[in-house]
């Protein structure tokens, strides 16, 4: 990711307010609910087709590079075996029996579905992670309600132990306290995550629903639905042609070579320092790629009825001293315009080397500036670690364009140091950009600033209450000197 301050646990698709749908935990469910009877040819296949040019591999570099290189399923056994000290994820079924008859799922007369999936980690270690997770699912046939209980100890994230100020300190104690109900109250929602368990059963579901045979369901011998809804499926498609085929099982195999592959071979291949991508990383490799998002859920992203967001695993404001202090300023100056925060996003997604997590406020009825303005705070490496306000204008009039000076979406993700607006600019224009919010999908017209000396003041205010004493401005003019120097 473009920085360190907000380090990010998933990005996904927010099914619900506090559901979050990741799509690597899907990939790789997809892979380790097929038995090895049903996974070793598919795999075969797919090496061989995209290693002779039949299958598009232009957006799966480790596939590309593997298909030329793996001699079978073994291969992939020992990249986990090396992970997980265990093969389980391989060629052993997740969904497991749940009683003699072989049957993977009970269901209730009230659609409660409840299943068992097998750990990924040998068996034999004493962690507690190794044990069988249980899951249990409600109202399973609709994505905007659905519910979960259970599944691996990343599944439930609570936000108040990881939005970005749970840590206890004396600062966040204190800013929390500073704010009203209502506004404190956005801090604490929990978060629930749709984990490996958990996207397995949704995985299992699916399958017993199009079998459409009650004998393989214990409890009620209720038939599934053919309603059960995947927000993502990476299946193989019974098609010919081998490039439409595997369009979408050849991400979950990518994405399984990047969290698996070989660290020598994740370095070279896709050129980075660590050889262990973390999942948010492959969740933005697959976030944007064709082929595996489900109609439903590619409908609701274009009418806007969800969106795509992230969950916070932690954060670090230390460094430049104070940033948690401009932060909160920034966020109290939000709060007094009546908006709402509304979790985690991305920005500058086109730029690898720029990207950045950014925190979200929104604009809600209540809201005293009534344009449809998504503000979002960036803290990023590129500018000194500092935070900065980004504004995104969903519908900008002529009015809003006869006031900036328009740079290339290009140009920013190449440095985004050239579309920064600083409190010492003397041109009576705004430099601005136009893209497609990350989050939205929507078109935005985009402005970045520092903030103003008066949030600055705040912050300076906000610091000397826990007996600091701090020029927030010279930071900034020191960064963007740099900056502008190289």
């Amino acid at each position: 990711m473009g920085d360190e301050a907000l380090n990010l646990l998933h990005l996904g698709v927010m099914l619900q307010e506090d559901l979050i749908a990741p799509p690597s935990q899907f990939a790789l469910a997809t892979i380790g609910n097929m038995s090895e009877r049903e996974f070793r040819p598919l795999l075969e296949e797919l090496l061989v087709y995209s290693a002779v040019g039949l299958i598009d591999v232009a957006n799966t570099p480790m596939l590309e590079y593997y298909s030329k290189k793996l001699t079978g399923i073994k291969d992939l056994k020992e990249m986990s075996k090396i992970f997980y000290g265990s093969q389980k994820i391989i060629g052993r079924k997740a969904a497991m029996p749940i009683n003699n008859k072989g049957q993977t799922t009970s269901l209730s007369v009230k659609n409660q579905a409840n299943l068992r999936i097998n750990s990924r980690r040998n068996k034999y270690s004493t962690d507690s992670t190794t044990m069988p997770h249980d899951v249990s699912i409600t109202r399973i046939y609709n994505p905007e309600k659905i519910k979960f209980m259970g599944g691996t100890k990343f599944a439930q994230h609570q936000l108040e132990r990881g939005n970005h100020w749970s840590e206890g300190s004396a600062q966040d104690e204190m800013y929390l306290m500073s704010l009203n109900i209502a506004q404190r109250a956005q801090f604490e929602i929990s978060m629930s995550v749709i984990d490996y368990a958990r996207a397995v059963s949704l995985i299992e579901l699916d399958r017993l629903a199009k079998l459409k045979n009650p004998d393989l369901i214990a409890g009620s011998h209720l038939e599934l639905s053919d309603k059960v809804v995947l927000p993502f499926d990476f299946s193989v498609k019974k098609i010919e042609n081998p490039n439409d085929k595997f369009q979408a099982f050849k991400f979950a195999i990518e994405a399984y070579f990047q969290r698996y592959g070989f660290s020598e071979d994740i370095k070279s291949v896709l050129e980075v320092e660590n050889s262990t991508l973390s999942l948010s990383d492959i969740d933005e490799m697959l976030l944007g790629k064709k082929g595996f998002v489900t109609e439903q859920t590619g409908k609701s992203l274009r009418e806007g009825k969800i969106s795509k967001g992230a969950i916070l695993q932690n954060k670090s404001f230390s460094s430049p001293a104070y940033n948690w202090a401009i932060v909160q300023a920034i966020e109290k100056h939000y709060f007094s315009m009546g908006r709402d925060f509304k979790g985690y996003s991305l920005e500058l997604s086109g730029s690898e080397k720029f990207r950045t997590s950014s925190i979200v406020f929104d604009t809600t009825s209540a809201s005293d500036f009534k344009k449809d303005i998504s503000m979002r705070i960036i803290i990023p490496k590129w500018a000194g670690g500092l935070p900065h306000i980004l504004y995104m204008n969903y519908a900008p009039t002529r009015e809003d364009y006869k006031k900036v000076v328009m740079t290339k979406e290009a140009d920013v993700l190449a440095n985004p140091s050239f579309a920064l607006n600083i409190p010492s600019d003397v041109s009576k224009y705004t430099r601005a950009w136009s893209t497609v919010d990350w989050r939205t999908g929507k078109k935005a017209l985009c402005v970045m600033r520092q903030p103003n000396d008066r949030i600055l003041k705040q912050a300076s205010h906000i610091a000397r209450r826990i007996g600091h004493d701090y020029n927030m401005r010279q930071n900034y003019i020191k960064s963007f000197s740099q900056r502008t120097k190289k």
